[in-house]
């Protein structure tokens, strides 16, 4: 892994070496004007970094941020009035593999440095933890403050670089990185740093900021909006192996149904099969709102509806329990310490079978509809337990949404 870190810079130094100085010497001593901000991750990354977002343009208020994502997860940051604009790059490494030119990576890399440099940003944030694209991509546009984390195949590329702190939530490692940038900038200026930033997972402070809703057309939802007791499954998700299964899902709608909820099943375009399957292996035939939602301010719309929403480690999870929903977040192989819902444990349960660890490895672009070994772990008895936990708070929260006679969308700051 070294000896492919040492290879990797020594190519890319011979190619954009002698540019990447130039630019940089073209920007130095500037102020912070113009900011890039990159997390190439997908939806639940982009949400999880919403308020490093906020807290970056309340340091920064005059300048022009800009969000480098990916096309699989723009929509996140879409309309968040703490990004001036979006960069929408396929980062390589992140999206399914394709094979092709090993060196297509480094020539992307070229070609976005080229653009970006026209942009003259101040300053670059990489806020995922292990991107040395990200890092070598400031670098090369010539960015003259480079902000990123201190492990191998990043530092060497970044300016200024924290330590990544292992087992801590990405929401809290976002905003220690953003803290750390913050307090050198004012540390520059000869000024003291502003000591307003309070963590608290526990507690979901600092609150994350989903997108805005979009009402859906209420045919399209039949009978479920009507229905005194409201649960979206929301069973897919960016890696298969992080998936449940068909049977149990199946199993725990119908137990819903026979309890009295109205039950819908949601999913992006890509997971019609997926939700077919468990719409097909139930007796109780839910409300398939599969690829019927015109992007994800739609979903966020049909999630601000439910009482209660189910399923796995999903940016769809994250955003409902952002809206305040109470969520059932099902975990196998990736870790709830650093990815599990942001907020109160026991309105936002995450839950893994007994026994099982995180193995970390995520299976990104296999078309198979169940999970890996530790998720089939995990039964629908289990999930109903967790869930009966959970009834009793939707039901509790909905009397009280009933006697003030208002909305959590009302509510919303959009």
């Amino acid at each position: 892994m070294v000896a492919r870190g040492f290879s990797r810079r020594a190519l890319l130094i011979s190619l954009y070496g002698r540019i990447a100085a130039k630019r940089a010497r073209s920007r130095r001593g500037s102020e912070i004007k113009r900011i890039l901000v990159i997390r190439p991750d997908h939806l639940g990354d982009l949400l999880f970094a919403t308020p490093a977002l906020e807290e970056i343009r309340n340091a920064f208020p005059q300048a022009h941020i800009t969000g480098a994502v990916g096309p699989w997860g723009r929509a996140m940051w879409e309309g968040n009035p703490n990004v001036d604009a979006l960069e929408t790059i396929v980062f390589p490494g992140i999206a399914a593999k394709t094979g092709g030119n090993p060196l297509a990576p480094y020539l992307l890399l070229g070609k976005t440095a080229s653009r970006l440099a026209r942009e003259k940003y101040d300053l670059g944030i990489v806020l995922r933890f292990d991107h040395w694209w990200g890092a070598a991509l400031m670098w090369a546009a010539g960015m003259p403050r480079r902000w990123g984390y201190d492990v191998p195949g990043m530092g060497g590329w970044l300016t200024d670089a924290v330590p990544y702190v292992s087992g801590r939530h990405e929401v809290e490692q976002d905003l220690r990185l953003v803290e750390a940038v913050v307090g050198a900038q004012w540390s520059e200026a000869k000024s003291r740093a502003p000591l307003h930033m309070r963590i608290n997972r526990v507690k979901g402070e600092p609150p994350l900021r989903p997108p805005c809703p979009t009402p859906l057309a209420k045919d399209i939802l039949g009978g479920w909006l009507e229905a005194s007791r409201r649960v979206v499954i929301h069973p897919g998700t960016g890696a298969a192996n992080k998936l449940w299964t068909v049977s149990g899902w199946a199993e725990v709608a119908d137990r819903l149904v026979e309890e009295g909820w109205s039950v819908a099943l949601t999913g992006a375009p890509d997971e019609v099969e997926l939700v077919q399957a468990i719409a097909s292996a139930s007796t109780s035939k839910p409300l398939s709102m599969v690829g019927k939602t015109a992007g994800l301010a739609q979903l966020v719309w049909v999630l601000d509806k439910a009482h209660m929403v189910l399923g796995v480690d999903s940016g769809p999870l994250h955003i409902a329990a952002a809206l305040g929903k109470p969520t059932l977040h099902l975990y196998g192989p990736s870790d709830e310490t650093i990815w599990g819902p942001w907020g109160d444990p026991s309105k936002h349960r995450a839950f893994r079978a007994p026994g099982t660890r995180p193995t970390m490895r995520l299976d990104v672009g296999s078309r198979e509809l169940e999970g890996g070994v530790e998720m089939r772990g995990i039964t629908a008895e289990m999930v109903m337990d967790q869930v009966k936990q959970l009834e009793r708070i939707a039901e509790r929260e909905q009397a009280i949404k009933m006697q003030e006679s208002t909305t959590q969308t009302d509510r919303r700051d959009c």
